[in-house]
């Protein structure tokens, strides 16, 4: 398969920002020499690297830590924008309490497994068994726990966990609930998260850049999800990884190759020379 690349490159590119899951990372969650080399080349040439992430804090902190990354970290898909040294929030978007209890209730009313992060913990009621496994796959920590025990709720993400019918059922009561109010998207075929409706990372990586003096022209960026493509499409160079969703591809303006092929890497080497 042919990758496209542009036919003219801007000489100066200030920054750069990957998710991680199926971008960066391999399927494995591991991250390759390749890869490792390529990010610290770029760092040694000035460049900002910047983590855009559906990850916790948490849970991305083992591949910020590989990475020797001390730039501001956009995690949540957006609704979190954290200081890597500090951990100091820069950008915080909860969803109102109605708006959670719903969620909730609507778990239980369509026997949906539901895990939600609050305060940067992650939490799930007994019935949502699905979210152990999700735990060691996001690497993060849980609480089991009756949300109605807790007197103030505010989620930052929110994720239904099951098969696609019932979750778009689920998404259309929302919808209808709280029209234009509340960001969904799949991150996995049977992963769907809600968060407030400005929490995408498009608008967390243009926050990011503005306290830098970084232009959107000056600024790569790659992804594979949903939950990427507002990002892709904002930024001066785009790039969707091969493996991504075929409804993510068919808005692609440049394709890497696939995650498990060191696509970020190669991609970078041959647009930047390196």
């Amino acid at each position: 398969m042919e990758y496209p690349y542009p036919m003219t490159t801007p000489t100066t590119y200030r920054a750069a920002a990957f998710d991680l899951d199926g971008t960066l990372l391999r399927s494995d969650k591991s991250i390759s020499d390749l890869t490792l080399h390529t990010i610290q080349q770029l760092q040694e040439r000035g460049m900002m690297i910047i983590i855009a992430t559906g990850r916790s804090r948490e849970s991305l902190e083992p591949f910020r830590s590989r990475l020797d990354i001390h730039t501001p970290i956009i995690c949540y898909s957006g609704a979190c924008v954290m200081d890597a040294d500090t951990d100091e929030e820069l950008v915080h978007l909860t969803m109102p309490e109605p708006v959670c209890r719903d969620i909730v209730k609507l778990s239980r009313e369509f026997n949906l497994p539901l895990h939600a992060y609050s305060n940067h913990k992650l939490y799930y009621e007994p019935n949502s068994v699905q979210a152990r496994s999700y735990e060691a796959l996001a690497r993060s920590s849980s609480v089991m726990i009756d949300f109605d025990s807790i007197t103030s709720l505010t989620f930052t993400k929110a994720m239904y966990i099951g098969d696609v019918p019932t979750i778009e059922r689920v998404r259309a009561c929302l919808e209808q609930s709280y029209p234009g109010a509340l960001s969904k998207v799949y991150t996995y075929l049977d992963y769907f998260e809600i968060m407030h409706a400005r929490a995408d990372k498009r608008y967390a990586l243009e926050f990011v850049l503005s306290r830098f003096g970084i232009s959107q022209d000056q600024t790569l960026a790659f992804g594979d999800g949903e939950n990427d493509l507002g990002m892709l499409a904002w930024a001066g160079h785009g790039v969707t990884m091969a493996n991504a969703p075929q409804e993510v591809l068919r808005q692609a303006r440049f394709i890497a190759p696939h995650n498990d092929e060191d696509g970020v890497a190669r991609y970078l080497r041959k647009l930047l020379d390196l």
